[in-house]
């Protein structure tokens, strides 16, 4: 300051001569910008006046930095008193600018630290009087990169400094979004009064809400006002937002009387939660307070009589005072965090969330309770987002303060328990605890002594000592004496990033002078096994590393007066000296043994570095050497100072004799040898250079097969490069010589691709693809020759290429483009851009596996714009080549002709194309079939200005046929396509259509229309006839109705608004006839059909006839209104009416009419029903089995069972539907006898549940010549209909008569019997008699393979069980349960004689025992037996078994054979003595027992006589005898006994009526008798 007024004083006389109104510029101008310029920052003013004089103005200020001005004022005015300045005054009248602009802050990087240390710390001098009148900024515009966001300001004030009174007032007003910063301070030293004024108010969104991001971002005033002497000064401080108070209190100043006497007191409190973020709001509860009040007595002494800190989680108290020579007499701080509510509070820090479980402080000394003095500090579960968790962090000590020794100890002690770290890494380093002590000690005018430093962690720490002196002057020196070490330093590996290894120790010893900068320093390190993970470096670290580091810097400069590091493989040495302006450094590298780093090389390795600074920077010299292998050296000069520094001139050579001792390095094998040379200039930050780079590599190989192939033999690049201050690169003269040769005969300059030039030759020649094959990763061959003359810019702007190619049997390893350059391929082009992105192509030729060429020009900046004027020709004479292409194999040939002149996307255009297709495939088998043979497309059309074309002919001719004239608009629009013309056409033969449609289609079609079509909106009119003939879709079903010929005629349009007009459609076929006519709209529907089918019998055969529907669908924009009415054969009738939303989502229907059940019966077979249907059902609401109701019902409907020989005759009830469910009511008589009726409802939802009760009532069943009775019960079926549900119930049988069948049924399948082509109606037959192979199936198997239903029957028939036949005539009695599922019933139970008798040949025994048994199966199981005794033999006879086929057995004791033993009880003697009749009747009676019993001689006598019956048998004597009786006419009967003694007798029987008999006799012996007898069936 003295030497620059010093300077101003001397050429203050020469100024004034010098300056007039025009000189102003002139040298202090330049004086005062190149003063507050640097390299990195340019001050500038212009307009400059007055300099010297009262008044100085500048019109304009401008700092900017490397990046542009960052700073503008405008219209900057100063107007002062000089001559004040001689009086020890600054007087200034006027600060002014008219605008002040600082867009952004300053980029420019920071001066680089001065070598040598700063001077020690010493306070300024001040000006003793400062006036300064008026300050006045009228607009100052802050970007929003300074503040966050963009903000006007003005600013004013004034301020006075003089005679002991100081006064300032300044406002400060936002001028784009209001708000205002006023504040008016005075202080007079006289009187002592102090005034103080601050208001800052801010409306909604105000700059200091923004910043400090309080929520909502309300409006801000805030107060602070106080008038009044400074020994009682009160002033009051509100804060509020948005009208409402947050924070208020005072401030107080107060001398309680006495001048020597201070109190100081802050009391404010309020609700300041609403200006914080959510979740700190719990941390301050809704209100925070603090009082304070601090009092400076008059001997001195300072006292903290109160403080007390409060909110809703904290509590801080105290207590403290300082004696008048400034020691402490006593100390209580008490202070806490505790959560409001829950476990946990987050903490008010800025930052990601950090909260704790709860903290307690707590500090003492009382020094008349004695010296000692303890603090301690816990903190409970902190925990910081990003950071980790402590569960325990404590800071204790404890010491003493004593005053009379004027001296201060203690020890302070720190602990963190079960830390886990967020961060992997830090988590490793640190570990789990962290612990930590030091002791201390302090005296005045004596240095503060930190001792016994020990901070630790599982294995690392830093321990030693520090020493702080000379406090009392400012400028503190710090001595340390500290090791810092690690015993293990693979905890630290994922934090560096490497596989570190081994231990390390580093002591640091010197001082330190904070406040200048210097230090003299020295560092001793030592490492144990270091290792990396870095396989080249790890070998150089091994064993024992040191490091030693002597390092100063005083007001001289920075000096490093020993360096050196060193293992027992290398070592590096070297000095430095450095002040401003000169410095040298030296450094030496040595690698003892090479091989350690590249094995196979003997021999030390050196670097040697030397660098000495000079005018023009530092000139390094740099030479490495490997023996035998390499060497680098690098001549040349970098300036750190200079523009956009540092600038690098220089050369740099290298020369690699042997690439073999790298390949450790570079983990894999190399060899060869590479040469580099690089000459230039360059600048690093303005990133600008010149450079000639030559490069030749021999023999490389990197032991990559597909880079090796490459480097085969010599190969050459060379290029000159440049990068200037306009960004833009520049590449001149690029040659290579290798596989190929690449020649660049000119220049590509330009800073990116974008901006790109070329002007030039480029000349490409690879002979041999082969090479490049590894690079590219598939197999290439072949040879490619180039030559491209390019001129202009690359990428836009005007540009012209000319050129032509030429490939020889290119194989790219990609299938689909290979076949493309089988042989040789040659292009040939001639195109050119201008400046506006126009492209013109001239002239443009292909031939390889076809030929395409252009004769004429096509031009444009795109496809939108491109116009046309010529002929295109291609000739692709085998569409094989471009199956890859495709994606799919090709076959055939196409050859085109195109003429065109016009704009080629709109606009006028003339277009005739002549195409022909020969065979072409698409290996689409849909499409494939119409296109064989020959397609040829001929086309002739216009287009206008409007694009409208014209199509004046298009013939289509191949499998199909199609002519089209007319007018096509809006083809290339996304707007409206327009077509309105002719379109006739056939399709002879459909079936080629059978692929693409997936139906086997058959017939033929021809159309002749009219169309006007205006899509995707807009309106339609079609009009024509559509005719087939023989149409067929291979549905068997529906064909027939499509036979012959059917013809349509079409008359539709469609308006713009969508809305649809059926004027007429008319079918008109062999079995199809109807019409459709109406309107159709989104607004409004009126449709009218009516259509009929005939021979409906080709779907139901029952039903021959025709179908006809016939009715009206409307709709006025709201629900459909249908009204539709069905007739047909049989009865069919029906009627659908009601409404329907238009998308159907609801419906309110009505269906009735009636319907055959006969309809059923092909489902039903061999079953069959007959009778009508009734329906009346609605459906309302959503289209689903919830919203039917109504009643389905029959009368009088009958279903026969002929497997089962049953019918249910007079079924009547039916089916009532509501809420979902179906209640059912029906009763059917049973043609055996009896009733059945079944109730109950069942719910239509899956699972179906139901409560089914099926109610028999004498219900008659049987089962031919096995069983006969009636049936009484209750059936119930529970639960779900899909599987699972229960039945259940109770049958009690009445009588039950059971015949034991003689033979077996009149007919059954032969067995080994097969049908062979069995016609239709047999298979039926056999189906319906239960014969058929079906019918086998379904008898021999389980219960098939629905859902199982759980059964519980129970059939109960105690009594009147009748089982008769082969003699048996049995009475049983018993229960039956029926358990399982209906896909294994399981029958358990059995029925136990009553009562019974064996008749044989007039003999008759009683039966002893008698069952009949289910066993798990419903054939049941018979067991009888009857016992008698002849003589002195006891004879069983038994029939066991099935019913349907029991077997007889008769046993006896003594054992005798089973015709001896029948013979004994039926004749009382052996069978060899019985009578031939006697004989005949023991086969009978086997015969009959056995089952089969037939005819028999007696019968066929009887036949043979032609009498009703004959009898021989014996008489009660034994005397044979012999009866014939014979029917002699309706009602009279007469039979004749003969016996062999001689004895006659005639009987006659007289049938009166069918209960009245009257009977008469009359014997040889004279006897005779007659009677009246009465006899009724029940």
């Amino acid at each position: 300051m003295r030497l620059l007024l010093l300077c101003l004083c001397l050429l203050w006389p020469f100024a004034v001569v010098a300056q007039d109104e025009n000189s102003d510029r002139g040298y202090i101008q330049g004086l005062l910008e190149d003063a507050l310029s640097n390299d990195n920052m340019t001050v500038r003013l212009e307009g400059f006046r007055g300099a010297l004089s009262s008044r100085a103005t500048v019109e304009r200020i401008t700092i900017a930095d490397p990046q542009g001005v960052w700073l503008e004022a405008a219209n900057v005015a100063l107007q002062w008193n000089r001559s004040d300045l001689l009086l020890g005054r600054v007087e200034i009248q006027e600060i002014s600018m008219e605008t002040l602009s600082l867009p952004r802050l300053p980029n420019a990087p920071a001066d680089a630290p001065t070598p040598e240390a700063r001077s020690a710390f010493a306070l300024p001098d001040l000006p003793v009087a400062l006036i300064l009148e008026q300050l006045q900024v009228d607009t100052v515009d802050l970007g929003a990169a300074v503040i966050g966001e963009a903000a006007q300001l003005r600013v004013t004030g004034s301020a006075s400094l003089q005679g002991g009174e100081g006064q300032a007032q300044l406002n400060i007003d936002r001028l784009d979004q209001g708000g205002e910063i006023a504040l008016t301070g005075s202080y007079s030293n006289s009187t002592r009064e102090l005034g103080l004024d601050l208001s800052v108010t801010e409306p909604e969104g105000g700059l200091a809400v923004s910043l400090l991001g309080v929520p909502g971002e309300p409006s801000v005033a805030l107060t602070l006002k106080g008038n009044a002497p400074i020994d009682d000064f009160e002033a009051e401080l509100t804060l509020a937002t948005d009208g409402t108070e947050r924070l208020a209190g005072t401030v107080i100043l107060r001398a309680d009387g006495n001048d020597d006497t201070r109190r100081f007191r802050v009391d404010v409190a309020g609700d300041v939660a609403s200006l914080v973020a959510p979740q700190y709001r719990e941390f301050l509860g809704d209100q925070v307070s603090l009082a304070a009040e601090v009092l400076q007595q008059a001997d001195g002494a300072t006292e903290l009589s109160e403080l007390d800190l409060s909110a809703d989680a904290l509590r801080l108290t105290g207590y403290a005072r300082i004696g008048a020579d400034g020691w402490p007499e006593r100390l209580d701080l008490q202070g806490g965090i505790t959560p409001p509510q829950g476990e946990r509070v987050v903490l008010p820090i800025p930052g990601p969330d950090t909260s704790v479980a709860g903290v307690t402080l707590e500090a003492t000394f009382n020094a008349e309770e004695g010296n000692g003095w303890s603090l301690q500090t816990v903190v409970e579960g902190f925990d910081r987002e990003g950071l980790g968790t402590i569960d325990r962090l404590a800071l204790s000590g404890n010491g003493e303060i004593a005053r009379d020794e004027t001296r201060v100890t203690g020890t302070l002690r720190l602990g963190a328990s079960d830390l886990a770290l967020d961060d992997p890494a830090l988590a490793q380093a640190v570990g789990p605890a962290l612990n930590g002590t030091l002791d201390f000690g302090w005296q005045p005018s004596s240095p503060l002594l930190i001792s016994d430093l020990d901070l630790s962690g599982a294995d690392y720490g830093l321990d030693g000592e520090v020493s702080v002196s000379a406090l009392d002057a400012l400028n503190p020196v710090i001595s340390p004496d500290v090791r810092l070490r690690a015993d293990d330093l693979s905890r630290f590996a994922r934090l560096a990033g490497l596989d570190l290894d081994g231990a390390a120790e580093l002591r640091i010893s010197g001082s330190v002078l904070p406040s200048s900068g210097g230090f003299d320093i020295t560092l001793n390190g030592t490492t144990r096994n270091l290792s990396t993970g870095i396989a080249q470096a790890d070998p150089l670290l091994a064993g024992s590393g040191s490091l030693r580091i002597e390092a100063r810097r005083d007001e001289d400069g920075l000096f490093a007066d020993v360096l050196r590091i060193a293992t027992a493989a290398a070592q590096i040495n070297g000095t430095a000296q450095l002040a401003s302006g000169t410095g040298q450094a030296d450094l030496d590298i040595a690698l003892n043994d090479t091989a350690l780093l590249l094995p196979g090389v003997e021999g030390q390795s050196d670097i040697a570095v030397k660098a000495v600074q000079g005018p023009q920077g530092w000139d390094i010299d740099l030479d490495g050497t490997i023996p035998d292998v390499a060497r680098v050296q690098f001549d040349g000069t970098v300036d750190p100072a200079a523009q956009n520094g540092p600038s690098v001139t220089g050369a740099l050579e290298a020369q690699v004799s042997r690439l073999s001792p790298f390949s450790k390095l570079a983990g894999r094998d190399l060899s060869g040898a590479a040469n580099l040379s690089v000459a230039g200039q360059g600048v690093v930050g303005a990133q600008t250079f010149e450079a000639t780079v030559e490069a030749r590599t021999t023999n490389v190989s990197v032991s990559v097969d597909a880079v090796d192939a490459l480097l085969d033999g010599v190969s050459d690049l060379a290029f000159t490069a440049r990068r200037g201050t306009d960004k833009r690169f520049e590449i001149q003269d690029l040659k290579y010589d290798g596989l190929g040769t690449i020649r660049l005969d000119g220049t590509v300059t330009g800073s990116s691709l974008e901006d790109a030039e070329v002007d030039g030759k480029l000349l490409v020649d690879v002979p041999n693809l082969a090479p490049l094959s590894g690079v590219a990763g598939r197999r290439m061959s072949g040879s490619v020759l180039a030559n491209v003359d390019a001129t202009g810019q690359v990428m836009q702007g005007p540009l012209n290429l000319r050129g032509s190619a030429r490939t020889e049997d290119v194989v790219t390893g990609l299938d689909r483009f290979d076949p493309l350059l089988i042989g040789r391929s040659d292009l040939q082009f001639d195109a050119r851009r201008n400046a506006e992105g126009v492209y013109t192509l001239s002239s443009f030729s292909y031939r390889g596996v076809g030929t395409i060429t252009l004769d004429g020009t096509i031009s444009g900046s795109s496809l939108d714009d491109a116009a046309i004027n010529g002929r295109v020709q291609a000739d692709l004479p085998r569409l094989a080549p471009l199956s890859g292409l495709a994606g799919r194999q090709l076959s055939g040939a196409v050859v085109a002709d195109v003429r065109a002149t016009g704009t080629v996307m709109s606009g006028p255009l003339d277009l005739s194309a002549d195409v022909q297709a020969r065979d072409v495939g698409l290996s689409v088998p849909a499409v494939d079939p119409l296109l064989r043979g020959t397609t040829t497309l001929n086309l002739t059309a216009t287009r206008d200005a409007s694009d409208v074309i014209t199509v004046s002919s298009l013939s289509l001719d191949g499998a199909a046929t199609l002519r089209f004239s007319g007018t096509v608009a809006g083809l290339m629009d996304e707007g409206q396509l327009r077509v309105d013309g002719k379109a006739q056409g056939d399709m002879p033969n459909l079936s080629a259509l059978a692929g693409l449609t997936g139906q086997a289609l058959r017939g033929s079609v021809t159309f002749d229309t009219d169309i006007a079509v205006v899509q995707p909106d807009g309106p339609v009119d079609v009009t024509g006839t559509v005719t087939a003939r023989g149409l067929g879709i291979g549905n068997p079903t529906l064909d027939p109705f499509l036979a012959g010929t059917t013809r349509a005629d079409i008359d539709l349009q469609r308006t713009a608004g969508g809305a649809l007009r059926i004027e007429r459609l008319v079918v008109d076929g062999s079995s199809i006839d109807g019409s459709v006519s109406g309107s159709l709209s989104g607004q409004a529907a009126d449709l009218r059909l009516d259509v009929t089918v005939a021979g409906v019998e080709r779907l139901v055969p029952e039903l021959p006839g025709s179908v006809r529907v016939s009715g009206t669908a409307r709709h006025s924009g709201g629900p459909w209104r249908v009204d539709l009415n069905g007739t047909g054969p049989g009865g069919i009738g029906a009627r659908v009416s009601g409404t329907a939303a238009q998308n159907f989502s609801t419906v309110n229907l009505n269906l009735n009419g009636t319907a055959p059940l006969g309809l059923a019966n092909a489902r039903l077979a061999p079953q069959s029903i007959t009778g009508v249907l009734n329906f009346d059902v609605a459906i309302n609401g959503r289209p689903s089995l919830a919203a039917v109701s109504g009643r389905v019902s029959t009368d009088g409907a009958r279903l026969a069972v002929p497997s089962l020989d049953i019918s249910l005759d007079g079924i009547a009830g039916g089916v009532g539907l509501t809420g979902g469910r179906a209640q059912l009511d029906l009763t059917g008589n049973i043609s055996t006898g009896g009733q059945v009726q079944i109730t109950g409802p069942i719910t239509l939802a899956p699972p179906f549940n139901a409560q089914l009760v099926a109610t028999l009532r004498n219900a008659g069943l049987r089962q031919a010549d096995v069983f006969e009775t009636t049936a009484n019960g209750r059936i119930t079926v529970e639960g779900p209909l899909t599987g699972g549900a229960l039945i259940a119930g109770r049958i009690d049988l009445g009588q039950v008569e059971v015949r034991v069948p003689n033979i077996g049924p009149s007919y059954q399948a032969l067995d080994g019997l097969k049908h062979v082509n069995m016609p239709a109606d047999v298979a039926r037959t056999l189906q319906f008699a239960g014969l058929g192979p079906k019918a086998r199936a379904a008898s021999g198997g389980g219960g098939g393979g629905g859902a199982a239903y759980p059964i519980d029957l129970t059939v109960n028939a105690p009594n009147r069980i009748f089982v008769r036949g082969r003699g048996l005539d049995a009475e049983l009695g018993g229960t039956l349960r029926l358990t399982g599922t209906t896909a294994d019933i399981v029958p358990v139970g059995q029925f136990d004689l009553v009562r019974g008798r064996l008749d044989l040949l007039g003999r008759r025994l009683d039966l002893t025992v008698g069952e009949v048994a289910l066993r798990g199966s419903f054939d049941p199981y018979i067991r009888f037996a009857a016992v008698s005794r002849v003589e002195d033999t006891e004879i069983t006879i038994s029939i066991e078994g099935p019913a349907n086929s029991p077997e007889l057995t008769v046993t006896s004791s003594p054992s005798l054979p089973q015709d001896e033993a029948l013979a004994f009880f039926l004749f009382g003697q052996s069978v060899t003595n019985l009578s031939p009749l006697q004989a005949v009747q023991l086969a009978a009676a086997i015969r009959t027992l056995s089952g089969q019993g037939g005819l028999g001689l007696t019968d066929e006598l009887r036949t043979g006589l032609g009498v009703d019956n004959l009898d021989i048998g014996t008489s009660e004597d034994g005397t044979a005898e012999a009866r014939v009786g014979k029917y002699i006419s309706e009602n009279i009967y007469t039979d004749v006994v003969v016996g062999s003694d001689g004895k006659s007798e005639i009987n006659l029987n007289l049938n009166v009526t069918d209960s009245v008999t009257v009977r008469g006799r009359v014997g040889s012996d004279g006897t005779s008798g007659l009677g009246v007898y009465f006899e009724k069936d029940y």
